[in-house]
């Protein structure tokens, strides 16, 4: 009985030690750097995206996130406010913060900052987002509207999630998933998707980075 417990506990502690060894990074993105996947018919209705960033001045206009079709969608910086449409919260500079969309079947749209909803609005028009989806860049090398700044990973989901603060400094794969850039290559110029269809995003300028979020929950205003 004794041997047994010996090999549980060797076992705990070489488990403990793989975990802390994992080293997690982010993506830095300097105004025309970007990540990008072209070509997906990306979902519309039904569906969630996510995204962990940190920007260096939020006083300035900057793009996190882009998504390229008819009328198309976005997650950006101006003014102090981090904005999805017509919602919008204030947010500062240096701070990392977990930003989320969930669009529901009629196409109404919820922001959510750090788990918490800041709003809801329907649209007047209906997307199709089939062009291109960015992280960090409104299009190819467009400067002055990129972001300056970090980011640690974004999924993108063909379901309504419930959100809440992340437990995880990754984003989980399941049948939801539609695609799942984690950031956490370390090196090279592709972001791997984690979810099956491979949908891997090309790095254009952006550098490796470990700064990563932390477990302190930043504050946001409403």
């Amino acid at each position: 009985m004794r041997s047994k417990f010996l090999i549980a506990a060797v076992s705990l502690c070489t488990m403990m030690s793989s975990l802390q060894a994992q080293t997690y990074y982010s993506l830095s993105f300097d105004d025309d750097d970007y990540v990008k996947v072209s070509g997906k018919t990306l979902p519309i209705t039904d569906a969630t995206y996510e995204v962990w960033f940190n920007a260096n001045n939020v006083s300035e206009y900057q793009i996190i996130m882009m998504l390229h079709g008819s009328y198309n969608g976005a997650i950006y910086i101006e003014d102090g406010n981090l904005i999805w449409d017509d919602l919008e919260s204030e947010i500062e500079s240096d701070t990392w913060y977990y930003a989320a969309v969930t669009i529901d079947d009629d196409g109404t749209a919820t922001l959510y900052v750090d788990g918490t909803s800041i709003g809801s609005q329907t649209r007047d028009n209906t997307p199709t987002w089939n062009t291109a989806f960015y992280i960090g860049s409104r299009w190819d090398a467009h400067e002055n509207v990129g972001l300056k700044g970090l980011v640690s990973g974004t999924r993108v989901s063909t379901t309504q999630r419930e959100i809440s603060y992340p437990s995880s400094l990754t984003f989980g794969n399941d049948g939801d998933s539609f695609l799942i850039w984690n950031f956490n290559e370390g090196e090279g110029v592709t972001a791997d998707d984690a979810t099956s269809n491979e949908y891997d995003g090309t790095i254009s300028g952006a550098s490796w980075s470990t700064s990563v979020p932390g477990p302190v929950i930043s504050s946001v205003s409403l």
